[in-house]
């Protein structure tokens, strides 16, 4: 699989490294070799632990005049716990969150600072903030902000992201956030989530087990790339049989069959079927509905929601979904659906799906969505 995929699966998902207990509540990145930079510790960067950059305009003109990032720099909580640039972009992303208002809706700020490396080795950065409307679903975080400039850069690969919110306590991006970063950056991006109560240090592939397995692949090379994945990687029917049981393998079969009412091939030709077995035995199916504008389609595993929930008005518990690809391909569930099932207490529900190196494997949605707190909706972390 190492010559068709170019990304590590769930083997390297990694650990998050907490600087302080818890209270509470692909682009190709330069080669080694005689003669190459020296590599970070810290990211992995070429920049052998540098702490120049070129900061972009927002991360620049937009701190108000007199403030000192310097000193600020030094005295952050945590600091000792990191490096100098570490604490440079922490620094400034808490001066412009405290100098612009939070968004009307959720009267929330986060600010995000992503490093890049150019081609040359040099590395720059790109800063974005939360932005809302009164369709909450439309919003847009910090992260994708961020990223969004990256259409307007040249740049080998990403480096770093540095979060910092309103809240006391570390907020990790969410899994929209997450899922898009894992479109551009690699699985060992460095994540710094910093807050005055704690600091968090983590990687993008220890915040998204099993990422979208086609991240990255041209629209014309992706049917192709698809049918070749689903030649080399392990069959649901064969090695992936006993994984999903009798009724595992009925749903999946019902799943793909399911693919060809996602037939919009023109606005983009990968079809996109889930099912869901529930404890009584019984199942649902639905398909993908691309729409003009892609933000606006409704993936599969949302689209099960009603049947989820009309069954668990009578006690009936969802016990595995899938989702499939027209050729067979397993996918863990996009973000929106991974967050839908975490946060409505479906997270003990299991998934099969294949990692990038086309294993399969069966996990809960709770491993699925890592690092995000829950409420009790009377405003308190579960």
């Amino acid at each position: 699989m190492e010559a068709l995929l170019f990304a590590t699966g769930v083997a390297a998902w990694g650990a998050t490294r907490w600087l302080v207990p818890r209270s509470g509540g692909a682009r190709g990145g330069a080669g080694g070799g005689a003669g190459a930079p020296k590599r970070c510790d810290a990211c992995g960067c070429s920049c052998g632990g540098a702490t120049d950059f070129d900061l972009d305009r927002d991360a620049r003109a937009y701190v108000p005049a007199g403030v000192d990032i310097e000193a600020a720099a030094a005295s952050l909580p945590h600091a000792s716990e990191l490096t100098e640039r570490d604490r440079a972009l922490v620094a400034r992303a808490y001066a412009l969150r405290d100098a612009h208002e939070a968004p009307i809706h959720s009267a929330f700020n986060v600010i995000a600072i992503i490093t890049c490396e150019a081609p040359d080795g040099s590395l720059f950065t790109v800063t974005g903030a939360n932005n809302e409307t009164c369709n909450i679903g439309g919003s847009l975080c910090a992260e994708r902000s961020a990223l969004a400039k990256l259409r307007f850069h040249d740049y080998d690969r990403l480096v770093s992201v540095h979060i910092v919110t309103s809240s006391p306590n570390p907020v990790t991006p969410g899994m929209l956030c997450r899922e898009y970063l894992s479109e551009l950056a690699p699985q060992s991006l460095r994540v710094v989530v910093h807050a005055a109560d704690a600091c968090m240090v983590t990687t993008l592939g220890a915040l998204l087990p099993l990422p979208p397995l086609y991240a990255g692949v041209r629209r014309r090379d992706v049917v192709g790339y698809a049918r070749r994945f689903a030649q080399v990687g392990e069959k649901a029917e064969e090695e992936g049989a006993a994984l999903l049981g009798d009724g595992g393998l009925s749903l999946f079969r019902a799943v793909v069959e399911t693919t060809t009412r996602d037939a919009r091939d023109l606005l983009y030709p990968l079809r996109l079927a889930a099912g869901v077995l529930f404890d009584d035995g019984s199942t649902s199916t639905a398909a993908q509905n691309k729409m003009v504008e892609y933000g606006s389609t409704v993936d599969p595993v949302t689209k099960l929601a009603q049947a989820i929930e009309a069954k668990a008005a009578a006690g009936v518990r969802p016990t595995l979904v899938l989702m499939a690809d027209q050729f067979g391909v397993l996918h863990a569930p996009w973000a929106r659906a991974r967050s839908y099932l975490y946060e409505e207490d479906f997270d003990d529900c299991e998934v099969v799906a294949h990692d990038r190196d086309g294993r399969l494997h069966r996990v809960t949605v709770a491993t699925l969505v890592p690092e995000i707190p829950k409420f009790d909706w009377g405003g308190n972390a579960l």
